[in-house]
């Protein structure tokens, strides 16, 4: 924790974040969980832990995606 970049994100979601307004949180948690279950099947079959890294990877990008920014700090 605590590496910041530019617009005061440490690139991680954390509870309690915001997310826009348009985003639909029953829909971002189902996608969450279809990614968790859907990559677990697949790495489970393939007996390798890429598909569910990967399956994790774009649903939590996409979640990361809806974060409001904040501006950078003026100098």
């Amino acid at each position: 924790m605590g590496d910041r970049d530019p617009h005061g994100s440490t690139g991680h979601v954390q509870p309690g974040d915001p997310v826009c307004r348009t985003a639909n949180p029953e829909r971002l948690a189902t996608a969450l969980l279809a990614a968790v279950e859907g990559g677990t099947l697949l790495a489970q079959v393939r007996r390798d832990h890429a598909p569910l890294a990967t399956a994790l990877d774009e649903v939590l990008d996409r979640i990361e995606h809806l974060r409001p920014r904040r501006a950078p700090p003026r100098r």
